[in-house]
């Protein structure tokens, strides 16, 4: 019993291991900004702090996603000569299976034989 709940945790840890090594970029929540014909001096002064703080948050956020892309556009190009790769092989493989299934001619016979069989 106990070993069964053992496995079934490294299991789930074997498993969600690649994302949790995967950056995490969470998009920044965007400031509401006030009237400016209705607001105060401290509201405004507010809401710039907040706007400064979204610029920087957004730029974070960009650089991450970049890096994700990135990443991501490595992890295809991996993916892809792999790919290629298993195909070549195959197609390899194939070939050599088809020489070797394709039937050999037989060879001319040196001699029709005496001709009085019959």
């Amino acid at each position: 019993m106990v070993r069964s709940i053992v496995l079934g945790c490294v299991m789930v840890a074997v498993v969600t291991s690649p994302a949790w090594t995967q950056e995490q970029c969470s998009a920044p929540t965007a400031p509401v900004i006030p009237n400016g014909a209705r607001s105060t001096a401290a509201q405004l002064t507010k809401s710039l702090e907040e706007a400064k703080a979204f610029v920087v948050a957004s730029d974070a956020y960009q650089a991450c996603m970049l890096r994700a892309v990135d990443a991501n556009q490595k992890e295809k190009e991996r993916i892809g000569a792999e790919y290629g790769a298993s195909a070549k092989a195959y197609n390899a493989a194939q070939q050599q299976r088809q020489q070797q299934a394709t039937p050999q001619p037989y060879p001319a016979p040196s001699s029709m034989g005496e001709g009085n069989r019959y």
